[in-house]
């Protein structure tokens, strides 16, 4: 059902896409409530909660897809205390905070975006230090770190921040150096 939804918002159907991707939920929430306590249908339904979320949050409705996208976060967070050597839902949840980060951005929410970033970087930099050859964890770590760089460049060029213009830009230069 995700990919038939996808098929449509390229068409820009968005009410078909919508109707696909309720539909991609409803499945999954039914495997969650059939399978019970199934990693597999928990994780299914993170996944289906973060497409819905970015997909609201592409068509402007920045709330409503940080809150979609926050109930599948919510079930991630679960599943990485419960199995905290599991690296699956570790790297699930480090990039759930950076896809928030994005959100957070297209919104011009750059304070909380910086810190969603942050918080994906020091997930993704535990990944690394578990697994030094874990080249994705790598990549995503210094996308974060840009992507921090990018929200205080933003701040930094805001004219009402009340002259905190040189903290966010010392702040954006200590994040692209992370970045490289």
């Amino acid at each position: 059902c995700c990919k038939t939804a996808d098929l449509m918002a390229t068409r820009n159907d968005r009410e078909q896409a919508m109707v696909s991707y309720r539909r991609a939920e409803k499945f999954a929430r039914e495997a969650v409530e059939a399978l019970g306590n199934n990693t597999e249908a928990r994780r299914d339904l993170s996944i289906v909660c973060g497409f819905i979320g970015i997909y609201l949050a592409d068509g402007g409705e920045i709330d409503s897809g940080l809150a979609m996208y926050g109930q599948g976060m919510k079930i991630a967070g679960e599943m990485a205390s419960e199995d905290p050597q599991n690296t699956l839902p570790q790297a699930d949840l480090a990039a759930g905070h950076f896809e928030i980060g994005t959100i957070l951005m297209k919104g011009q929410r750059y304070e909380a975006a910086e810190v969603r970033f942050h918080e994906a970087f020091d997930r993704f930099s535990r990944l690394v230090a578990a697994d030094s050859a874990d080249v994705d964890s790598r990549i995503s770590m210094a996308r974060s770190a840009r992507r921090a760089g990018d929200a205080c460049t933003a701040l930094a060029e805001n004219k009402q921040n009340g002259g905190g213009q040189s903290q966010w830009r010392s702040r954006a230069m200590v994040w692209f150096g992370k970045s490289l």
